[in-house]
């Protein structure tokens, strides 16, 4: 089966702050899945302040063949997340807040561990 990953905006960071190769690390986890990155998240990424990490997110984000998903503008990119992870989106995130949103709901969500490896937080969908 196909999984679906989105990478919430810190997450695609991960490889350029931390050094891990986090798409390494997604095929560890997953035997089979296809990566997407919301617009406003990539909205977020191209207003860095350090433009190293610009163009960095832009190879990256290339390389992988990352797709783009468009989305409402007025809508918190967290309050994005959350819904499109309870229709079958596993969302990886380093936020703690959402992390925590995403567990009460029990929807499946991969997360950074001990800074040098990706953790699966996976949930029976049908309980």
């Amino acid at each position: 089966m196909l999984e679906k990953i989105i990478l919430d905006t810190n997450f695609i960071l991960i490889p350029i702050q931390f050094h891990v190769d986090i798409f390494s690390e997604f095929n560890r986890l997953l035997d089979n899945f296809k990566l997407y990155l919301l617009e406003r998240s990539v909205d977020e990424l191209y207003h860095l302040e350090n433009g190293r990490y610009v163009s960095l997110c832009k190879k990256i984000i290339d390389l992988h063949n990352i797709t783009i998903l468009e989305n409402e503008k007025n809508i918190p990119v967290d309050d994005l997340l959350l819904e499109l992870g309870t229709v079958g989106y596993i969302i990886a995130t380093n936020d703690k807040e959402l992390r925590s949103h995403l567990y009460k709901k029990r929807v499946n969500h991969i997360f950074m561990r001990q800074k040098n490896k990706l953790q699966l937080e996976q949930f029976d969908r049908f309980k």
